[in-house]
C-alpha cells in the first residue's frame, strides 16, 4: 500500500510540474509574440475612427453606429440612441457565468484555456463614447474590412444572426453566437489582435493578452 501511495504521490508531482512548465513556456512565448510587431501601412486618408476598449483583460472593438456597415448591424438588436456599438468575442461559458471577475471559478478559467469551447460575441451598446476608449483613425478601406471581418465572427441560421435572449449582463448588451471555437492558443484578445492585422495595423504577431494591443495605441 505504501509503494503505491508513494507512486501516486510521484506521478502527481511529475503531473504538476509538467503543467508548472508549460504554463511558464506558454508565458515566455506569449511575451515574446506580443512584442514582436507587424505592420503594412495603408495608403489611404484616415477619414473614419475605430475605439478600441477593454475590462482590464477582454479587448473589445468599438465602431460608430453611423459608421457600421448594414451587413453588420443586420440582425442585431439595436435602440434608437444607440451611437457606438462595442464587440467581443469570446468563450460562451466564460461569458455567461462570469459577469464580474468576483464570479470566476478555477473550472471555468481552466475550461476556457484548456479545452477548445464554443463562443459567443457580445455587442453593447452606448449613447456616448466612453472617456477611457482609444482611439484609432482608420481608412473607408480599413473600417469596411474590419466590419466585414466582425460580421463573419457571428454564427447565422436561416434567420441570420442568433440572439440569446435575456443574456445580456444588462439593458444596453446582448449575446449571439459565433463562429470559432476557443482555447489558450485563439483568446477574445487573439480575435480582436487577428482583426486589427488583418486591416495593416501594428500589432503583435500573436497575442492572447489585451496590453499586446493596446500599448500600439496609446
Amino acid at each position: 500500500m505504501k509503494s503505491i501511495t508513494m507512486t501516486l504521490l510521484r506521478t502527481a508531482g511529475r503531473l504538476l510540474l509538467a503543467l508548472v512548465a508549460l504554463c511558464v513556456i506558454y508565458s515566455v512565448v506569449a511575451l515574446v509574440l506580443t512584442f514582436w510587431t507587424v505592420e503594412r501601412p495603408r495608403a489611404c486618408p484616415p477619414t473614419r475612427t475605430l475605439y478600441l476598449t477593454t475590462n482590464g483583460v477582454h479587448l473589445d472593438l468599438v465602431v460608430p453606429v453611423d459608421h457600421a456597415s448594414a451587413a453588420l448591424k443586420t440582425g442585431l438588436r439595436l435602440q434608437g440612441d444607440d451611437r457606438f456599438l462595442a464587440f467581443g468575442w469570446g468563450d460562451r461559458e466564460f461569458y455567461l457565468h462570469t459577469p464580474t471577475w468576483n464570479d470566476l471559478t478555477l473550472q471555468t478559467a481552466v475550461q476556457a484555456l484548456f479545452w477548445k469551447s464554443a463562443t459567443l460575441m457580445h455587442v453593447t451598446r452606448y449613447r456616448q463614447p466612453q472617456t477611457h476608449w482609444i482611439a484609432v483613425p482608420l481608412c473607408e478601406e480599413q473600417l469596411e474590412e474590419l466590419m466585414a471581418y466582425i460580421d463573419q465572427s457571428f454564427a447565422t441560421d436561416a434567420a441570420g444572426k442568433v440572439l440569446l435572449p435575456g443574456e445580456g449582463y444588462g439593458p444596453r448588451d446582448d449575446f449571439y453566437k459565433a463562429r470559432g471555437s476557443y482555447s489558450c492558443l485563439n483568446t477574445c484578445n487573439t480575435w480582436g489582435n487577428t482583426g486589427l492585422q488583418k486591416i495593416g495595423l501594428k500589432t503583435p504577431l500573436w497575442t492572447p493578452f489585451d496590453f499586446g494591443v493596446l500599448r500600439n495605441f496609446e
